[in-house]
């Protein structure tokens, strides 16, 4: 209450009761005036009741209009032992040596502002983003990752286990990507999110890490993906989005890009065995990795592969999956891709602008210095991409 307003009030008095620091001083003073102690106390006490009151109610009306999530951290779960990972192999030759943008780097940079800084899908967390890059990613790509907060470790390529590949059945998109095994490697964490640098997130994606482990006999572990839905979408068929979106018996093939793993030295064990010795007669050469996993994590095998909604892993994106999807995986940035529609590739050039905004805050001249940082004489061609 007003100092002022209260000795209006109280025009009496020589001395205002809320204007002295010592209650007992105060109470003296009033009591020499005629006002009885038990009649002070009384309207202490009074005022005191309706500022309890009335801040009680404020912090309720924030609580209730506010949409800031207060997560408390179990003091039991180290979420620095969790992390996102990604790996970043560049086509060879590389894109920036062509002058033309490395839109896989784009990506990564995308998912560390994605995971690490917007506050609409940001970890709440605060679990690490790890990139692994092979040995053709440019120190200054590193370097440029690295600023943008990811932990980033360079990584031999693993190359497909031997007698698997047929040259001529294999897509050269896929040639390296056996490399992302070294995920398996990983055992200084509990549990690793693997995406692919083509996937993008577009709501909170960290409930992926509530995925229960498996268990049979004393032994327990952990690969989870999502079932691939390139049959299904080519046939214009769409399951109903949600949680439970994890295919239909007959949609019995992972798709790799994204997975949920405990790497533990069993699990690192048994699959470098089976790299080592892979059963005579198959053939990796179609999908690269993505059929070995699958092989590995087979359903009748010792470590069945666990399931996860389509929301993680929304292949063959559309418009419609805008309203539902946790993670739209797809090349959303080409117009030339005949699955990209425009409202997919919008959003993902919308994530792009974001990341670009606060990475061209680094320099004093902003978006002129940014262009320095995307390869030699590309900035013509950054300039006119059109969604």
């Amino acid at each position: 209450m007003d100092t002022e307003t209260e000795a209006e009030r109280d025009s009496g008095s020589e001395h205002s009761l809320w204007s002295r620091p010592s209650l007992i001083y105060d109470c003296l003073l009033y009591r020499r005036q005629g006002v009885s102690l038990r009649t002070s106390l009384l309207r202490t006490a009074l005022f005191a009741a309706i500022g309890l009151c009335i801040a009680t109610f404020f912090l309720w009306d924030f609580g209730q209009g506010a949409s800031v999530e207060v997560i408390v951290q179990s003091s039991q779960h180290d979420y620095s032992k969790e992390a996102y990972v990604t790996l970043l192999a560049p086509q060879k030759p590389h894109p920036w040596s062509l002058g033309e943008p490395d839109y896989y780097f784009e990506s990564c940079k995308i998912k560390a502002h994605r995971l690490l800084r917007n506050t609409t899908t940001r970890d709440p967390y605060n679990r690490p983003y790890v990139i692994l890059v092979t040995p053709d990613v440019p120190l200054k790509q590193i370097e440029i990752l690295e600023l943008h907060g990811a932990i980033v470790k360079r990584v031999p390529i693993i190359e497909p286990p031997l007698g698997t590949i047929t040259p001529d059945l294999m897509n050269p998109r896929y040639r390296d990507q056996f490399t992302k095994l070294h995920v398996w490697n990983m055992t200084e964490y509990d549990r690793v999110a693997f995406f692919d640098a083509d996937a993008l997130p577009i709501r909170p994606i960290h409930s992926i890490f509530d995925t229960p482990t498996e268990k049979r006999g004393d032994e327990e572990w952990l690969f989870a993906a999502v079932y691939d839905s390139g049959e299904l979408r080519m046939g214009g068929q769409r399951n109903p989005p949600g949680p439970e979106d994890k295919g239909r018996p007959q949609d019995n093939q992972l798709n790799a890009g994204v997975f949920l793993l405990s790497p533990t030295q069993t699990q690192a064990d048994y699959i470098w065995d089976l790299m080592h010795n892979p059963p005579p007669g198959i053939d990796f050469s179609i999908f690269m990795e993505q059929q070995f996993l699958r092989w590995a994590y087979r359903d009748d095998g010792p470590y069945p592969w666990i399931r996860l909604s389509h929301l993680y892993n929304t292949l063959w994106a559309k418009d419609f999956d805008l309203d539902t999807a946790y993670v739209l995986h797809d090349k959303l940035w080409g117009a030339g891709f005949a699955s990209v529609e425009p409202g997919v590739r919008e959003v993902w050039f919308q994530a792009w602008g974001e990341m670009v905004g606060w990475d061209a805050t680094r320099y004093f001249d902003g978006i002129r210095d940014w262009y320095s940082d995307q390869g030699p004489d590309i900035s013509d061609t950054l300039q006119s991409s059109r969604v």
